[in-house]
This record gives structure tokens, sequence and C-alpha cells, in this order.
């Protein structure tokens, strides 16, 4: 849109120039910011993924887990832990 003042004169040579630096200069930020954005969206659909594989197998993992794993899975469900109570035997 810029060029297209510039070609049919509504705009001088000088004013093109100092507009055009301004212009590109903000479609680079724009472009990088974007970038950022796909990339955390891309992780986050990565995180999406492990945890869903994660819930999806949640039995066969407890099975199989040793104990240093098992402790970081009921972390993961229970972050702030599991309190045991004994005299109504509940969890």
């Amino acid at each position: 849109m810029l060029e297209e003042r510039l070609v049919i004169n509504e705009i001088s040579k000088e004013q093109y120039q100092k507009f055009s630096k301004k212009y590109i200069d903000a479609i680079r930020e724009l472009s990088e910011e974007l970038e950022q954005k796909q990339n955390m969206s891309s992780n986050l659909e990565k995180a999406i993924d492990k945890g869903l594989k994660i819930a999806k197998n949640i039995s066969q993992m407890w099975i199989t887990a040793k104990y240093l794993e098992k402790k970081k899975l009921q972390y993961l469900i229970f972050p702030d832990g599991m309190v045991y109570d004994k005299k109504n035997n509940t969890v």
C-alpha cells in the first residue's frame, strides 16, 4: 500500500523511506512475536498429549512403576498429598 502511494505520487521518496522502515520493523516484531506464540502453543500441545497418555495408562503405569516413579505419579495426581483417616478408615 505504501509503495502504491509512492508510485502514484501521493507521498515523496523521503516519506516512503521514512515510513517503510517503520512498517518493516513493525512487521518483523509482529512476526517474531507470532513465532514465539506458535512455539508456546506447540509446547502446550506436547504437554497435553503427554498428560493424556499418562491418564490413559495410569493403572498400568502404577503396576509396573518402581517406588520413586510411584511417588512421582502420586504427587502428580495428589499434589497436596493424601491423608488417611484411621478412625473412619478413609483416604
